[in-house]
């Protein structure tokens, strides 16, 4: 990694969970969500086979 300064390969690497991350993965459910009722799916169940879920 030669195109790193010296002084950033002493800083720690950032977390891995962090706000943007809850964000994106928050936004990306919701738009699943959004997607199988627009598409007239059960909203929840869809795609939860191997959940305990019902029928």
């Amino acid at each position: 990694m030669a195109f790193l300064p010296d002084e950033s390969r002493s800083l720690p690497p950032p977390p891995l969970v962090n706000k943007g991350s809850v964000w994106l993965g928050l936004v990306g459910w919701m738009a699943a969500l959004l997607d199988n009722g627009f598409n007239r799916r059960p909203i929840i169940r869809a795609g939860a086979a191997g959940l305990g879920g019902g029928a």
